[in-house]
């Protein structure tokens, strides 16, 4: 046991997210003031940070999806099948759609994990190449 109440890891989580988000309002989540858990809870005051700021290097559709993962309610959230058919997920090979459910995306030979050190800016990020250390763009490669 790691010794930490688990009520606290999820109220820890919700303050994390709602400093993140915003505190919830009848507008963003309708009847969140009838759930007796976020009641009991002693929010962040916060109107959120803007999205961009959850991940700097992400293209504008990383943005979206991250947006519809994270929308108040949940049932307003983008669904996996959704999420598996964004914009965001056109630069991996097709054939992730159609594999296996134990196939890890990095046993396809044209996916790399790339270290975000070896990108020049994080406004000059593009889903479709990969850079060597020398600066130069490899193609057929997808980076991650």
């Amino acid at each position: 046991s790691s010794g930490i109440n688990a009520e606290y890891g999820v109220d820890e989580e919700l303050y994390l997210i709602f400093k993140t988000k915003g505190l919830p309002t009848e507008s963003t989540w309708p009847g969140v003031h009838k759930i007796p858990d976020f009641i009991a809870g002693d929010w962040p005051k916060s109107e959120g940070d803007p999205i961009e700021k959850l991940g700097p290097r992400l293209c504008k559709d990383g943005f979206d999806m991250l947006d519809r993962l994270l929308k108040y309610p949940p049932r307003w959230r983008i669904s996996a099948g959704e999420a598996m058919r964004h914009s965001w997920f056109s630069s991996l090979p097709s054939v992730i759609h159609t594999a296996s459910n134990n196939l890890s995306i990095f046993s396809f030979p044209d996916v790399l994990l790339q270290d975000d050190s070896l990108l020049p800016s994080p406004f000059e990020r593009s889903r479709n190449s990969l850079r060597d250390k020398k600066g130069k763009k490899s193609k057929n490669t997808t980076t991650v």
